[in-house]
């Protein structure tokens, strides 16, 4: 079904934006840590 298709991909976008916004999160915490163990 073409629907279902674009449903799909559109749900594998969201995912993988989902993804990078998680993984942005990860690395902007992990340099404050970083920052704080170092001070």
């Amino acid at each position: 079904d073409v629907g279902l298709a674009r449903l799909r991909r559109l749900m594998k976008k969201e995912a993988e934006k989902q993804l990078k916004k998680i993984a942005a999160l990860n690395a902007s915490n992990r340099i404050e840590m970083q920052e704080e163990a170092h001070g």
